[in-house]
């Protein structure tokens, strides 16, 4: 993975969990509502995080 796409990613990620601590503090009538939303968030996450995993497990060395 070239250097930039791996800033790129990071900066998504670091995005994502900004989004979400910013949505687990509004204020919400159902807090099921905040907790699909939340799940949401999450789930991003590791669909965004998993490319940087699989590019680790690739230049790791045993």
């Amino acid at each position: 993975m070239i250097a930039q796409r791996r800033k790129e990613i990071m900066h998504h990620i670091q995005e994502l969990k900004t989004k979400l601590e910013h949505w687990k503090s509004l204020p919400m009538m159902f807090e099921a509502v905040r907790d699909i939303g939340a799940r949401a968030i999450r789930e991003e996450l590791v669909r965004v995080s998993l490319e940087l995993k699989l590019d680790d497990v690739h230049h790791r060395k045993y």
